[in-house]
């Protein structure tokens, strides 16, 4: 009988970026102030006063959004960048300068969710090895 022993490196870089770190506990504060929302009964002042506040919350996630660039995306939120780019690059004419600037935007974010779908993919597929 033999004995079978495996060595696995896994590095896993994980920015410890203020701003990232910023925009987590901004997202974490979102969710539980829509936990909250739920708890609360619709057109109290409560609810209202929560309801603001979620509206601030997110409209700081989205300026550190642009802050930031794609780079902090989730996979979820680069599909829907694409999606409206998309949208948008089809309203506008055709080889005008802002078709060209979607163009690279579409492309970007594009290069972005092939990174991020590569990293997720690898990350599994070494915990896959590991069994």
């Amino acid at each position: 009988m033999s004995v079978r022993t495996d060595v696995v490196n896994l590095i896993v870089n994980i920015g410890n970026d203020a701003a990232k770190s910023k925009l987590n506990d901004l997202r974490k504060k979102a969710a539980d102030l829509t936990g909250e929302m739920q708890e609360l009964k619709k057109g109290t002042q409560a609810y209202i006063d929560k309801g603001k506040e979620l509206r601030q919350v997110t409209s700081e996630i989205d300026g550190l959004k642009k802050q930031m660039g794609i780079a902090t995306l989730s996979q979820k939120e680069l599909n829907a960048e694409l999606r409206k780019l998309s949208a948008l690059k089809s309203s506008v004419a055709p080889f005008s300068a802002e078709f060209k600037t979607l163009d690279k935007q579409i492309k970007a974010v594009q290069e972005r969710l092939i990174e991020v779908r590569s990293g997720t993919q690898g990350f599994s597929s070494a915990f896959g090895k590991i069994g």
